[in-house]
């Protein structure tokens, strides 16, 4: 018993694909949204290069409220954080970005 695919078997296949990937004709112009949770530095880097941010103070206003970090988690794509403020995110607003799995990533100067 062969376990060997003939050549012809293998060129109509890789054409079958081929042709349907040209019907299918995708746009890929989706967008990575990403949120800036920074201090004021790099708040003010983000919103010089037009990048949505939020200060301590937009975040405290989240107030643990599991809607909020929800509808603010199903916004962006990802996050990232400033150092001095990555460790303080869970405190203000809870477990709802580990949870959607959006925990930020750091930001470094």
């Amino acid at each position: 018993m062969s376990s060997k695919v003939s050549r012809n078997t293998l060129y109509e296949a890789v054409r079958e694909v081929l042709h349907r990937n040209q019907l299918k004709h995708r746009k890929l112009s989706e967008t990575f949204s990403v949120c800036v949770l920074g201090d004021q530095q790099h708040c003010h880097e983000a919103k010089a290069v037009d990048i949505p941010y939020m200060d301590i103070k937009a975040l405290k206003k989240q107030n643990k409220n599991e809607n909020l970090v929800k509808k603010l988690a199903k916004k962006y794509d990802a996050f990232l954080a400033s150092e001095s403020l990555i460790k303080q995110i869970p405190q203000i607003l809870g477990p709802g970005l580990n949870k959607a799995s959006k925990f930020p990533s750091l930001l470094t100067q």
